[in-house]
């Protein structure tokens, strides 16, 4: 304001009204930011900066509870303790927690089916064991690419699992890539929680098409590469299970055995 309001009329008064020309100009210039020195060493002089620290210190707090404020999801859920056996003899507590491993409601008596719904819903989500039913490489596969989802205000997220996510893909992901990785996702994830265009987003999938639509999938590249890998391998692994599938109907055991 300094220079727009002191320095520039001031510089036309003197070169014009005191017929100064340029040393006038220059003058009026140099008092303007002569004055806006001086205000900014009144105001940095005025403020107590201590109470300022404490200011962004209780604001740097604030947003990181709320950040850590959402369940995350990826921890496993532990077991309730044992409760209070049932009116029949049923131990509610020695229940199944696997839903695969859980007899039919109907096989209970009717008369404490209410009872046992309630304790499976206590229970809360199961989450199976995927170590029992994958590889050793699957699951460290689907483990990483657990930190894409924006579940819950992307309360799993996690830079490390995305940066190891892209050391299974080496012909996608150079060294150089994974160097600007590292630059975009700080950025990608404070700007994906602070949008309210994410907070209704519950798949991977939604979050590539908000991306998309909010034309962020070009500020962040290897991001939307990894969205679209994780996109892609439910199908691509769903192909090849297929073809296995089609080769076992042409070429059986007994084929085999006739050199055919």
């Amino acid at each position: 304001g300094c220079y727009y309001v002191v320095g520039v009329p001031l510089g036309v008064l003197l070169a014009f009204k005191f017929n100064l020309g340029a040393k006038g100009i220059w003058s009026g210039l140099i008092g303007g930011m002569t004055m806006q020195t001086a205000i900014l060493l009144w105001v940095t002089f005025r403020t107590d900066w201590n109470k300022e620290v404490k200011k962004a210190r209780e604001r740097v707090n604030q947003w990181q509870h709320k950040k850590n404020e959402p369940l995350n999801y990826a921890d496993p859920i532990p077991k309730p303790g044992p409760i209070p056996s049932s009116s029949d003899g049923i131990d509610l507590g020695t229940l199944p927690w696997d839903p695969s491993e859980r007899p039919s409601i109907f096989s209970y008596d009717p008369n404490i089916r209410d009872e046992i719904r309630r304790k499976y819903l206590s229970n809360g989500a199961c989450q199976p064991h995927v170590g029992d039913r994958f590889s050793e490489i699957s699951t460290h596969l689907l483990s990483n690419m657990s930190a894409l989802s924006p579940r819950a205000l992307f309360s799993m997220f996690d830079s490390s699992k995305l940066i190891n996510l892209t050391t299974l893909y080496p012909d996608d992901f150079t060294d150089f890539d994974r160097f600007h990785l590292m630059r975009e996702l700080d950025l990608y994830h404070v700007n994906v929680v602070q949008n309210e265009d994410f907070s209704k987003v519950n798949t991977i999938t939604e979050l590539t098409k908000e991306l998309v639509r909010l034309d962020k999938h070009k500020s962040f590249p290897m991001i939307y590469k990894l969205l679209k890998l994780a996109l892609v391998l439910p199908v691509a692994t769903a192909t090849v299970e297929r073809c296995f599938s089609t080769m076992k109907l042409i070429k059986s055991d007994l084929r085999n055995r006739m050199g055919i």
